[in-house]
């Protein structure tokens, strides 16, 4: 039974759902959404999928796991915002999103 006294690996948050226990790691489209960088998940999901998202110089998917000191680099229209993660929450209010990252870099592109 998932969620039981049975299943330690797992932990049930009132009103939320089941959340994995995995430590300070999250999905790549999830953290990008949650900590405000871009506006959407789905939004953060299609940049994943067109490979216009690193992770640690890495092209990442939208499931790739995003741990606490990853650089992620994100290029969207001609610009590109590189961001080292500082914080990972499931949950934020908007006041706190930006304690989830600092810039490291954001310059404009040219596109190719």
């Amino acid at each position: 039974m998932i969620g039981s006294e049975s299943s330690p690996g797992l932990k049930y948050e009132l009103n939320y759902g089941m959340i994995g226990n995995r430590g300070d790691e999250m999905r790549l489209d999830k953290y990008l959404k949650v900590a405000r960088i871009l506006k959407r998940r789905t939004v953060s999901k299609d940049l994943a999928d067109h490979q216009r998202v690193l992770i640690n110089g890495k092209v990442a998917k939208p499931a790739s796991e995003v741990q606490v000191g990853d650089l992620i680099t994100v290029i969207f229209g001609q610009r590109q915002l590189t961001v080292r993660v500082t914080e990972t929450a499931q949950y934020t209010r908007k006041e706190d999103a930006a304690s989830m990252y600092e810039v490291v870099e954001e310059k404009r592109v040219e596109l190719e």
